[in-house]
């Protein structure tokens, strides 16, 4: 259930949100990058990607090192069931680099 109520934030947002922000949605959103799950994971990030791209000054999806973590061991878990989508990065600095190559 949480994978799903994670993308419906992202239509909340487009919807309204102003609501969405209110509420404290987005924050809930920004939390689950954190869950266990790695089909909630990979469906948050894809979430904070679309309002990132709809409203870049909210600086919703803020990747740091421990974002890139997550978001490859849960692309690694749920490539099967999910076509995944990787988020465009921002900027990549050496932390970025080393990450992805296993070194960091």
């Amino acid at each position: 259930m949480r994978k799903t109520a994670v993308i419906c934030v992202a239509k909340l947002f487009d919807l309204n949100q102003s609501m969405c922000l209110e509420n404290g949605f987005l924050e809930l959103l920004q939390d689950t990058v954190n869950d266990a799950n790695p089909m909630v994971v990979a469906n948050a990030i894809q979430a904070l990607t679309e309002i990132h791209e709809a409203a870049p000054e909210l600086n919703a999806f803020d990747i740091n090192g421990q974002i890139h973590t997550k978001l490859l061991v849960a692309l690694n878990e749920c490539t099967e069931y999910v076509p995944y989508h990787t988020p465009p990065m921002p900027s990549y600095s050496l932390e970025t680099y080393l990450i992805v190559d296993g070194d960091g």
